[in-house]
């Protein structure tokens, strides 16, 4: 199954990724929630949720997503919204690879399990040379069908 990219994707915002919410999920499992400094979304679709979280909280955002459309949206809200989101029209190869990254202590992956699982190996191994710490949080969202569907945290 490939990655689609005839479509748009997604311009709604996940509260579940806020850092509120991970503090909840995080207690709820009996786990001590990390200091979030840098985060990075992967595949942010239109970026709504990426710029609203920048421009609401002291975490150092960075995205990255393959759309032009989708990068241009997004640099369009963030430029409405003055913050200092720093995104990239980039496949996730070529952006592990950009110079002076910040190591993430949230990666949020917005539908991008697609193929698993060999895509899966690959794109993990691209998250560890990016910046997996020893304590990170990650976000998984499937994309199902056209469009996404957000799945409760769950146990992998």
């Amino acid at each position: 199954m490939a990655y689609n990219t005839d479509i748009e994707y997604t311009d709604k915002f996940y509260p579940e990724w806020s850092l509120s919410n991970l503090r909840l999920q995080c207690a709820l499992k009996g786990i001590e929630m990390p200091k979030i400094d840098q985060a990075c979304e992967l595949g942010f679709g239109q970026g709504v949720t990426l710029n609203l979280l920048a421009s609401t909280s002291e975490v150092s955002w960075y995205g990255t997503d393959f759309l032009q459309v989708h990068v241009d949206n997004a640099k369009t809200m963030a430029h409405e919204l003055d913050n200092d989101v720093k995104l990239y029209n980039l496949s996730f190869k070529d952006f592990s690879e950009v110079k002076n990254l910040p190591k993430f202590d949230l990666i949020v992956l917005h539908g991008i399990l697609v193929g698993f699982p060999k895509r899966t190996k690959r794109l993990f191994s691209i998250l560890l040379k990016i910046g997996f710490l020893i304590m990170v949080l990650c976000i998984l969202a499937i994309t199902l069908v056209q469009g996404v569907k957000f799945l409760s945290p769950r146990n992998i």
